[in-house]
């Protein structure tokens, strides 16, 4: 996510359309105009990642889904048109626009978004990668950004609309919000660079040092009931024969996420791959087959996946399937 990005598009957004004089924009405290517009440019993140913090799962692709950005507006477009004056189609057009393009920002720097959830799950990409993904680059570019944001107002005003003293005291709050997202952001960084560890050290065979490695992800709150970390977990567990073990750990990662599209692969192949009859494995596998054909019919990858199910299931299977 472009961290600097966000905060420049909640500050601009804020400058740009004022609220009328005389409103809780004119309180220099954490109501104000500019907090509120910058707290909203950061709101999906701030859902997706406060999901995971609290346990309720990864609602990452729920937050940057348009389904999100109508419901956000619906509720929020109301509540910024009584507190700050604002006109309801204003108002609207601002809450909508701020998280369309909180998803637009994220989509030019390499992120995939399932924009369409729940109706599609089709992941949208952008080929060509606008923003830089190291914060150093990502900060070059917002910076230029602001300076010709800057050049562009001081064409119509010399000064922020709301006063320098009120635009400062309600930018201390958006500066709390851009540093609890570095903050997020680095913390993610570090996860991530994680679990590629642990995928790498899986590709060669080192499930031990796997296992000791997934116990630490375990500590990350946003980690705690991953589907992730189980199905990593699984994949460490089937790698050294438990197959008990793995099979537990597979069903907690349909029970963490139930739409998540690699455990129900994982599942598939876990039953397609057991030392059972074919018969019985067939009829362990069928409810995934079907789920994998109806709920991810656009996947890219999906025929060649129901492919390596259907090879496992018509080769005999090994006494400890691998």
């Amino acid at each position: 996510m472009p961290v600097v990005g966000h905060a420049f598009v909640g500050i601009a957004t804020a400058w740009s359309v004022p609220p009328k004089k005389g409103t809780p924009a004119a309180d220099p405290g954490p109501g104000s105009w500019l907090s509120a517009l910058v707290v909203l440019a950061y709101l999906p993140d701030i859902v997706g990642h406060g999901s995971g913090l609290l346990g309720l799962g990864d609602w990452r692709a729920v937050s940057h889904s348009v389904l999100f950005a109508l419901i956000a507006t619906a509720v929020l477009a109301p509540v910024l048109a009584v507190g700050f004056k604002v006109g309801p189609w204003r108002a609207a057009a601002i809450v909508f626009g701020s998280l369309l393009g909180h998803d637009l920002l994220d989509l030019l720097q390499g992120s995939d978004r399932v924009l369409g959830w729940p109706f599609l799950d089709r992941s949208v990409r952008l080929r060509l990668t606008v923003i830089p993904e190291n914060a150093i680059g990502e900060a070059l570019v917002f910076s230029v950004a602001f300076l010709v944001f800057l050049a562009a107002r001081s064409r119509h005003d010399a000064a922020p609309p709301f006063g320098w003293w009120r635009t400062w005291r309600g930018g201390a709050v958006a500066g709390l919000i851009l540093i609890a997202a570095v903050t997020t952001h680095a913390a993610k960084t570090i996860r991530d660079r994680e679990v590629r560890t642990v995928e790498d050290l899986l590709g060669r065979h080192q499930y031990a040092e796997a296992l000791g490695r997934l116990d630490r992800l375990r500590l990350w709150p946003t980690m705690r009931r991953s589907a992730e970390v189980e199905r990593l977990t699984a994949r460490a567990l089937w790698g050294r024969g438990d197959r008990a073990g793995a099979e537990e750990r597979l069903l907690a990662a349909e029970r963490a996420e139930p739409d998540d599209y690699r455990t129900v692969v994982d599942l598939a192949m876990f039953y397609a791959s057991s030392s059972e009859t074919t018969a019985e494995r067939r009829r362990r596998v069928a409810p995934y087959q079907a789920r994998l054909e109806q709920e991810f019919a656009r996947r890219r990858d999906l025929r060649r996946v129901l492919a390596r199910v259907e090879q496992r299931l018509t080769e005999p299977a090994p006494p400890q399937a691998q």
